[in-house]
């Protein structure tokens, strides 16, 4: 059974476990991961939020909060499925807590996912088809 939540209890570091924030262009998804990335910030310094984003959109949004925009961001522009996995990968290994990961975008990722399935050794330099 799925427990609810109060407002309280949802915003008590570190009660979270999974975040998703969907919606169309220009909604403000990029700038709610800067203001997730602030948030971090206040409440532990010492950790850091990794953002994987496919389409360089994140940059924009990180410059809009001017001098107050986090600094505890490691960025990291991918454009193919190796590379996220490879980014992926790495944040897990040096992962402490605290530590968050943000899936900006995932586009053009998502475009060549449907070829990795029908070519992968084409696609994927492990030959290896996601699902």
């Amino acid at each position: 059974m799925v427990q609810a939540q109060s407002s309280t209890e949802l915003l008590s570091y570190p009660n979270r476990e999974f975040m998703l924030i969907g919606g169309k262009d220009g909604v403000g998804k990029s700038s709610s991961a800067v203001s997730i990335a602030w948030w971090v910030q206040q409440l532990k310094p010492d950790a850091t939020v990794n953002v994987i984003d496919s389409e360089n959109k994140f940059k924009s949004a990180l410059r809009s909060f001017g001098s107050d925009r986090p600094t505890n961001i490691q960025y990291y522009k991918v454009g193919n499925m190796n590379e996220v996995t490879g980014v992926v990968a790495g944040v897990m290994e040096g992962h402490a807590p605290g530590d968050w990961l943000i899936i900006e975008s995932m586009v053009k990722i998502e475009a060549i996912v449907p070829r990795c399935r029908a070519q992968p050794s084409n696609i994927l330099d492990t030959g290896v088809a996601y699902e």
